[in-house]
């Protein structure tokens, strides 16, 4: 009997119905999501983003739309530096309105893919980039994991650190590398 109810079961349809948005967030005023874009909308003019003309936060999507297009309808060079303004921005605004967070913001390769279009003329977004979390985040910090070395002289507040794996040549990896035990 037991069998029968549960192949009953599984050849009843999936339900339809949809499934529940988070509303957590139903009690953030428009305001804040205005701020957050113009905080990410101004890290991307200080970074020499091309082409950039306005940010706005859509709530529905849970994402920034740059110029009118959507973050995630770019190329994964675009996504990677407009993710990278993204969580800094959120860290940003987070400090600027002394609410809880952790003061720093880990990333992954957020350069590596990135190309400057061949009509960009200026300061590169990759140089950009680097000068403006150098000289403008204060005590929070950012760990940049990439795959490419800055092409900028970086102040002194930077931490510049080369992981080579050659325990002769900057630094091993993330941990440290054990001592090789010659006798074995």
């Amino acid at each position: 009997l037991h069998r029968l109810d549960a192949i009953e079961q599984r050849a009843q349809p999936a339900s339809t119905a949809k499934p529940k948005k988070d509303t957590s967030l139903a009690s953030i005023p428009p305001s804040a999501y205005d701020e957050f874009a113009v905080a990410v909308q101004e890290l991307l003019r200080c970074w020499s983003f091309p082409e950039l003309d306005r940010v706005v936060y859509d709530t529905n999507v849970e994402d920034i739309v740059i110029s009118g297009k959507a973050r995630k309808d770019n190329g994964k060079g675009y996504r990677a530096i407009t993710y990278a303004a993204f969580m800094i921005g959120v860290l940003l605004e987070m400090k600027r309105k002394h609410l809880p967070h952790p003061g720093f913001v880990l990333l992954d390769s957020p350069l590596v893919t990135y190309r400057e279009p061949d009509e960009h003329i200026g300061e590169g977004v990759k140089h950009a980039f680097y000068q403006n979390l150098a000289s403008n985040l204060g005590d929070a910090q950012v760990i940049i994991l990439e795959n490419e070395e800055p092409s900028v002289e970086l102040n002194d507040n930077t931490a510049l650190t080369t992981f080579t794996k050659n325990r002769n040549v900057g630094r091993y990896g993330l941990f440290p590398a054990l001592p090789i035990d010659e006798g074995r």
